[in-house]
């Protein structure tokens, strides 16, 4: 069940300079919660709240997917 590791998937957050959309791994942001913007060339720190936020949301995605699988399609 590798592919259920959170660590694999990716979060999206917001540039604070140009509001483009990054999207990142959470391994990478528990790491180095820097990331970069390849619209504006900015780095910028993401928040340990956004990350938590990703977090939450796929940890509820695959619960859901879970109770789905159990109840059979």
């Amino acid at each position: 069940m590798s592919n259920l590791d959170l660590e694999t998937h990716s979060i999206n957050v917001k540039c604070p300079k140009c509001s483009r959309i990054v999207s990142e791994t959470i391994k990478h942001l528990k790491n180095n919660p820097v990331t970069y913007c390849n619209t504006c060339n900015d780095s910028f720190d993401v928040q340990e709240e956004d990350i938590n936020k990703g977090i939450d949301r796929i940890s509820a995605t695959i619960a859901s997917l879970k109770e789905s699988l159990k109840k059979g399609w």
